[in-house]
C-alpha cells in the first residue's frame, strides 16, 4: 500500500501519461488502496536475503514505471473479460514507453549513457508486458466480467504474434 503522500506524487505523474484520463478521476482512497507498485500482491510474503521483499526489489529495479502502475493496479481490481485484460496491459506497456522516453528526453542531450538507459528501460518495459501477458491472468479479477472464462482454466500463455508486431511497431 502507498503512503499518502507517495500516492498523490504517482497521481500528479500518472495523468501526464497517453493514459492518465482515467487516474484523473480516481479518488486518492482508490488508489492507495489497490495499488502496490510493480509487482503482484503475492510478492509482499516473500523476504529475501537482508530482510528486503521481493515486492520491494521490484519496485527498486522497476522504480521509473510507478506511475503507471496506478491505472493498471486499479483495472485489474475492477476486472473484466480476456479482451479488457489485454487493453490494460498494452495500455500500461505504452505508458512505459512514454515514461522511457520521457526519462530520455530529459537527460543532456551529450551524455552517452542516456541511450544506454532509454534502451534498457524499453527492455524492462517489454518483459514486464510479455510477463503480464503471460501471469496476469491469475490477478486479474474476471469476476466482475458478465461473459468472463473461468480465471482458473487458463493457461499461461505467451504474448501472441500480434502483440510481438505491435511491441516492435512502437519501438521504431
Amino acid at each position: 500500500m502507498l503512503t499518502k503522500n507517495f500516492a498523490i506524487q504517482l497521481m500528479a505523474e500518472a495523468v501526464k501519461l497517453p493514459h492518465g484520463n482515467y487516474v484523473a478521476a480516481l479518488s486518492l482512497e482508490t488508489v492507495m488502496a489497490r495499488c502496490n507498485g510493480v509487482g503482484a500482491e503475492w510478492m509482499e510474503h516473500v523476504r529475501l536475503v537482508g530482510g528486503k521483499t521481493l515486492l520491494q526489489l521490484a519496485n527498486e529495479v522497476y522504480g521509473w514505471a510507478m506511475p503507471a502502475t496506478i491505472r493498471h493496479d486499479v483495472r485489474y481490481a475492477v476486472g473484466g473479460t480476456e479482451a479488457m485484460r489485454k487493453n490494460d496491459d498494452l495500455c500500461f506497456y505504452e505508458d512505459c514507453l512514454f515514461l522511457a522516453d520521457e526519462l530520455y528526453a530529459g537527460e543532456h542531450w551529450y551524455n552517452p549513457m542516456r541511450y544506454m538507459r532509454l534502451i534498457h528501460r524499453r527492455a524492462q518495459a517489454k518483459r514486464m508486458y510479455v510477463l503480464l501477458r503471460t501471469y496476469g491472468h491469475r490477478a486479474y479479477n474476471y469476476d466482475n466480467a458478465a461473459d468472463a472464462e473461468d480465471a482458473s482454466s487458463l493457461e499461461p500463455e505467451l504474448a501472441s504474434e500480434v502483440d510481438a508486431e505491435y511491441i516492435e511497431e512502437t519501438e521504431r
